[in-house]
This record gives C-alpha cells, structure tokens and sequence, in this order.
C-alpha cells in the first residue's frame, strides 16, 4: 500500500509539472505575415538589345541579323521560345523551317511525339517517353502516317490528316516548333 501511495504521488507530481505554461517567444515585437509574391505573368522587359537584335524589333530585321551572325559568330541554330499553336493549318508555310516540331496535350504527357528534320527529310520520331519510332502513330497505314526518312514538304499534309482522326487529334493541342536552323 506504501509504494501505491508513493507511485501515484510521484506519477501526479510528472503530470503537475508537465502541465505549466512556460513562454517561449518575446511578445513584444509584432508577428509580421509574410510578403506575396507578385507572379510575372507575362515578359516584363520592353527595351534593349543583345548582339544588335532589338526587343519588339519587326521580324525580318531579326532574321537578317541571325543570318549575319552566322558568319561572325558561328550561329548555326536557333531555339525559339513559346513558339506554340493549337491549329495545325495556321503553320502551313511555316513547318518546313524548322528542324524540331514537338506535338502534346496541353499538360504534357509522355505519349508526345518528337519530330526531328535535317536535310529536308524526317530524322527522328521520339515520343516523350523515349520510345523511338520508325512512324507514328504506329498503327496508322503506312502512307498515312509520318515516317522516318519521309521528305519534309510531306509533313504538313500527313499532320493535317493525322489531326483529323479521332484516336490522334488530342496531340495538336499543342503544337510546338522549337529548334531553327
């Protein structure tokens, strides 16, 4: 009976002595909620020039100055930035300029399709994934769909007709033209 009474003294002495209240910050400066950050929604830069390319220079004047710059500093290709379209027909005159043509939804997904031209023929097919393909989509006929070694004025019509089928018009959501030469 002694050593009940003194365990339960003891265990409610822990417990008083757990229970007090210690102050543990310095209330006398202000709790101060953190700044919000002002997302940038859009280009902020409005002046200026790098390498004698003016920013909201006329495109042709641009052009003209890449073009010289591939003789004074061995430019040999170009990567544009937010290059994208949703229809495939707005870039008719377009597509054949550029050597590599990204096609996905507009989240990304793995089954995009990676298209790569050099010398005016189909170099690659890659999707997201890094599955290489020697056509795509993989179970069109093979006129149909767009393949390795294809020429590059084919491109643009085989996308328009590819576009136009139900399993596959889901990857012009986001139609990408990227790398320049």
């Amino acid at each position: 009976m002694k050593n009940c009474t003194i365990i339960t003294l003891f265990t409610l002495l822990i417990a008083a002595a757990g229970c007090q209240k210690e102050e543990s910050f310095d209330k006398s400066e202000p709790i101060v909620e953190p700044r919000f950050y002002r997302i940038i929604e859009r280009d902020t830069i409005i002046s200026g020039n790098y390498l004698g390319m003016g920013i909201n220079e006329e495109a042709g004047k641009v052009y003209a100055v890449i073009q010289s710059l591939q003789q004074t500093k061995g430019v040999s290709y170009l990567n544009v930035v937010s290059n994208n379209s949703s229809d495939i027909t707005a870039l008719r005159d377009r597509i054949s300029l550029y050597d590599y043509i990204l096609l996905d939804q507009n989240e990304g997904t793995d089954s995009g399709v990676q298209i790569t031209l050099a010398s005016g023929k189909i170099k690659n097919i890659y999707l997201n994934s890094g599955k290489e393909l020697s056509q795509w989509p993989e179970k069109l006929a093979g006129k149909s769909a767009v393949r390795v070694a294809d020429s590059a004025t084919e491109l643009y019509e085989k996308l328009v007709n590819i576009s136009r089928l139900e399993p596959y018009n889901i990857k012009f959501q986001r139609i990408s033209l990227l790398t320049k030469s």
